[in-house]
């Protein structure tokens, strides 16, 4: 029984790593920190939590009072919701989300919780939806969308959220449908080409009327 309890108070010494349940947890705000319920002590935990239906809903990994290493949520039909990495509360890394039927709703590289590299969206079907990339949180580089059959919507290119230049608008069979020009994020012009790829300038009050619409996020 004495070699029982060294050889479990050598694995806790070793990896940190204490189980507690929630209930014997609190979060405090104010430090941002998991302690034991009624002390200061930081929380070191592989914590699961779980539906009434039995199966599954989370994965929680916590050190030193915070969230670190993979987390993972789950649905109620048991099938994977997201997985993310963490470092000291906070999404460092790759985070992939899924759809109820397994396939990948978005895929996103953060740094501190904010998003700092490539971005992928997709439609339940798994065909892509809008590719990016992102600098501290704000979009930086070329974007593309793409309709549900996976042929493009709109490309443009952008810097610091601002857009200065072209943005594509194409129809949906993958024909070249307009050009939208763009300075400061603000719209100057746009030409708007019919079947043979004929254009016609427009003015913005002209392709408002027509219903043509910027990027999501910008105006």
């Amino acid at each position: 029984m004495k070699i029982i309890l060294l050889i479990l108070f050598l694995c806790i010494s070793i990896f940190g790593n204490v189980i507690y349940s929630w209930n014997e947890i609190e979060y405090l705000e104010n430090s941002n920190v998991y302690v034991k319920k009624g002390t200061n002590n930081l929380v070191n935990a592989n914590l699961k939590t779980f539906y009434t239906n039995g199966n599954l809903k989370s994965k929680i990994n916590i050190k030193q009072g915070k969230m670190n290493d993979l987390q993972e949520e789950y649905y109620r039909n048991g099938k994977l919701k997201s997985k993310v990495n963490m470092l000291n509360g906070k999404i460092n890394g790759l985070q992939i989300d899924y759809y109820n039927n397994g396939q990948i709703k978005l895929k996103g590289i953060f740094k501190n919780s904010i998003l700092n590299g490539k971005l992928y969206k997709y439609y339940k079907t798994g065909v892509l939806k809008l590719e990016g990339n992102y600098t501290n949180g704000k979009q930086n580089g070329m974007f593309q969308e793409f309709s549900k059959s996976g042929i493009i919507l709109t490309k443009y290119s952008i810097k610091n959220n601002i857009l200065n230049g072209v943005v594509s608008i194409y129809s949906t069979n993958g024909d070249l449908y307009s050009e939208l020009i763009y300075k400061n994020n603000i719209l100057q012009k746009g030409y708007l080409y019919d079947k043979k790829g004929k254009n016609v300038n427009m003015n913005k009050k002209d392709f408002l009327n027509a219903g043509i619409k910027p990027p999501r996020g910008v105006r």
